[in-house]
């Protein structure tokens, strides 16, 4: 009895260990899977494979714009025009496509006007934080509408009438795996590339500190521009993945996605300060914002409470992870 007391308390210990000593996205994780226990004990059907696939695909837009917006957060700028620059990527490449009568070189070609779109934007926004030196607030801010006002004046309102083939691409699978879970994955196996890659200490650092950062030689402005350009191909990407769950072009496609971008971005861990964290965590805290809503449902509160549960638990989740990378950088701090 003894033994497994002690055996116990040891694997209990390794177990807080895991979680709170060690990176942020590990907490995002153990509240990403606390939240499912909970739904899938009022709705055990909610685990089945083909639940949780049908989740996926409507999770993933806000999962690769999280992805995106952490490159800026982690450069210690922020990015308000994400939602705006998916209607704008939307509407370019169904716009394209349409002008083509939407056959196969056209589809090619309206994918890469898109990227395009996303890339001169993300340019823009790059531009003016790291060279013109704007705020990235009210720089980000102003250009959202820019691309708001470019969005409508491609498409004034939903339509297009894309091809069915797009929506089977995206919902079929890939050397036996549905295509989404291939993306996810690749989007962990990116975020070890960059915790490896000289490119991600050195965006970490101009975020953390970029005076200090330019004066041991790092182009500040160059990184900073690299990162809302990243983002802008991650973004670039959501768009796509709505185009083809929706299979229609909309200048509103984006609405939400900015703020719940950010939102995600901090509950995986990354300080909004910049410096501090991953795209890791920006995954699981994609998924948290959406099963917050799921547990929501499921367990009936009534409509009146729904929005104050929503808040209470995601100011919850906010504040446990502000600790934890207050405790990172102070333990980092100590180290060196």
């Amino acid at each position: 009895m003894v033994k497994q007391f002690f055996s116990l308390a040891g694997a209990a210990s390794g177990v807080k260990m895991f979680f709170l000593k060690g990176e942020a996205w590990r907490l995002s994780f153990l509240v990403m899977l606390a939240l499912v226990a909970v739904i899938t004990a009022v709705q055990p059907g909610y685990i089945l494979p083909y639940n949780l696939l049908v989740k996926l695909r409507t999770w993933l837009p806000l999962i690769l714009a999280a992805y995106g917006q952490t490159f800026v957060i982690l450069g210690g700028g922020i990015d308000l025009s994400v939602g705006t620059m998916i209607a704008l990527v939307n509407v370019t490449a169904v716009e394209v496509m349409a002008a083509g009568g939407f056959s196969p070189p056209s589809i090619v070609l309206g994918l890469l006007c898109g990227i395009a779109a996303g890339l001169a934007a993300g340019a823009v926004n790059g531009f003016c934080v790291a060279y013109l030196r704007f705020q990235p607030i009210i720089t980000t801010f102003a250009t959202g509408i820019i691309w708001t006002g470019l969005a409508l004046w491609i498409r004034p309102e939903s339509g297009g009438g894309v091809p069915m083939e797009l929506y089977d691409l995206y919902s079929g699978q890939f050397l036996f795996f549905p295509l989404v879970v291939w993306v996810v994955l690749a989007l962990f196996g990116l975020s070890w590339v960059l915790k490896k890659s000289s490119f991600g200490v050195h965006l970490k650092a101009v975020g953390g500190n970029a005076p200090a950062a330019f004066e041991t030689g790092l182009p500040v402005a160059r990184i900073r521009l690299s990162s809302y350009m990243i983002c802008s191909v991650f973004v670039s990407l959501a768009s796509f993945c709505i185009l083809g769950e929706t299979i229609t072009g909309n200048p509103y496609a984006g609405q939400g996605y900015d703020l719940e971008s950010i939102s995600a971005v901090a509950l995986g861990g990354t300080s909004l300060a910049g410096g501090i964290g991953g795209p890791v965590g920006s995954v699981f805290g994609a998924a948290i914002l959406k099963l917050v809503n799921d547990a929501i449902f499921f367990l009936g509160i009534p409509v009146n409470f729904q929005r104050l549960m929503q808040g209470l638990i995601l100011v919850g989740a906010l504040a446990a992870g502000g600790v934890l990378s207050k405790k990172n950088r102070g333990k980092s701090k100590d180290e060196s």
